[in-house]
């Protein structure tokens, strides 16, 4: 098959020859104490945690040195004094090491390159202690004989997330660092050139057994015990033995699942004890007069998008309409008296554009009333006050420019991405999602994987796929 993209999928071709080994590729372990594009419940200073007697960087070191296609192992950490003990122990494990840029991994991977004048760089992540060596020289290979730019083997066709290593070459990283990009696009590193096909040479290495839902890096507390397992019984094991070894134990692989917050859900009753108190004196006989604990308040049914699926698009055609001001004030104030809780702010339209937008939501603040906000991204009026919010969910819907435009009638998907990245940046503790709207023209499982991991990597909280399931086209 060959791997290359971007054909969004895997064609029909033979890849080329691998070619023998060459000594100008190094590998470059990235490291640090403190990661700050990563949720807070994920554990600090994860190269340096002590599994089986060993930290994972000594595990990380052990089997690299049984690599076949590498000239020289690095530690690739940051200029950021706590990172001096990740230096002491790569000089104790006697390997070389470099220092490099705070939040640029490219950066620091260049800093390797210069340091061992390497035309090729193998990223492996310091959290990774059970990267599959024989996965890894063959990438190389690859790599090499199709002249790649980067290239990968950990994707929706790949390899377990946690054994997988990305390549890149010197050319490739000398032309993202003389590219005007912005912080955030620095920032995501390889997966700015993963959405730039038509700057770089991708290469995707497929894996005899993909298994893109499971996971063996040192992330959470319950990886440890995962991995430690796993290295108690094979110190060497590859994918196969790894993939066996977890789908003999789905109680360790549900251990690896973490919650995150929701924004609607039954459960949601039970921190309402006082609601179900209130039904329960009713009888279900009666009514419930109290008000409902969560309300959504459409501002407006006008929009500044397209969506070929919107089920308001006639309604929109019809009549325009938006509450005015003080209707708006009157109803958050009874609402508060009645009991209701917290506001979903969302719409038939799109409520950012509603010229009193800000104006209720500080009124919903003075009243103490917390708020939720469905938007589309495309102007966020509140970027500076995202904290005033719980959470927030950008309605983004495609994976790529192409279908952004091809959906909803825009040329934003740039736009709404840097906006995600700023919201990022000033949510303070509000949960920030992507809503995404499933249909045939943006259900590609190869781009939806790349969305996902720039998600992930921009630190977006959570993804909410729907499908279009009313609409005879979509």
């Amino acid at each position: 098959m060959n791997p290359f993209f971007p054909a969004a999928k895997v064609d029909d071709q033979p890849p080329a020859q691998i070619e023998p080994a060459r000594p100008n590729v190094v590998a470059a372990i990235v490291a640090r104490s403190q990661s700050p594009d990563v949720p807070r419940q994920l554990l600090g200073g994860r190269s340096l945690i002590a599994i089986q007697g060993k930290t994972v960087l000594e595990w990380i070191v052990s089997r690299l040195r049984h690599s076949k296609r590498l000239r020289n192992i690095l530690v690739a950490t940051t200029t950021d004094p706590a990172d001096k003990e990740i230096i002491r122990e790569a000089e104790r494990l006697g390997v070389d090491w470099c220092v490099g840029s705070v939040d640029f991994v490219l950066e620091r991977l260049l800093e390797a390159a210069d340091q061992e004048g390497a035309e090729h760089v193998v990223r492996v992540n310091g959290n990774f202690p059970l990267v599959d060596m024989a996965a890894m020289d063959g990438l190389i290979g690859l790599h090499l004989a199709n002249r790649a730019d980067f290239s990968y083997n950990s994707h929706y066709h790949g390899l377990a997330y946690g054994m997988g290593v990305e390549v890149f070459s010197r050319k490739s990283l000398d032309r993202v660092r003389d590219l005007n990009l912005t912080f955030e696009q620095r920032l995501i590193g390889g997966l700015f050139m993963n959405q730039n096909p038509e700057l770089f040479r991708i290469l995707a290495a497929p894996a005899d057994i993909p298994a893109p839902r499971l996971r063996v890096s040192v992330d959470y507390q319950p990886d440890i015990d995962l991995v430690s397992e796993i290295l108690a019984q094979d110190p060497e094991a590859d994918h196969q033995k790894v993939v066996d070894f977890l789908e003999a134990r789905p109680e360790l692989v549900r251990s690896q699942q973490i919650t995150t917050a929701e924004e609607v859900g039954l459960e949601k009753i039970l921190l309402f004890p006082d609601k179900v108190e209130s039904m329960k004196r009713n009888n279900c006989v009666t009514v419930d007069e109290t008000y409902p604990v969560s309300v959504e308040l459409s501002l407006t049914n006008r929009c500044n998008l397209q969506c070929v699926w919107c089920s308001d698009a006639d309604l929109r055609d019809r009549r325009h309409g938006e509450m005015d001001q003080e209707t708006l004030f009157r109803l958050l104030i009874d609402l508060k008296t009645g009991g209701t809780r917290g506001i979903t702010i969302e719409g038939g339209g799109e409520p950012t554009i509603h010229r009193h937008f800000l104006d209720v939501v500080d009124r919903a603040r003075e009243l103490g009333l917390h708020l939720g906000l469905i938007s589309n991204g495309f102007f966020i009026p509140y970027a500076h006050r995202v904290r005033d919010f719980d959470w927030v969910r950008i309605s983004l819907d495609a994976a790529t420019p192409e279908q952004y435009l091809r959906t909803k009638g825009v040329d934003g998907f740039k736009r709404v991405v840097d906006n995600l990245m700023t919201l990022v940046d000033e949510k303070n503790g509000a949960t920030l999602g992507v809503g995404y709207v499933v249909c045939k023209e943006n259900d590609d499982p190869v781009e939806l994987e790349k969305l996902v991991r720039m998600l992930r990597k921009i630190r977006v909280g959570y993804i909410h796929f729907r499908p279009v399931v009313d609409h005879p086209a979509m």
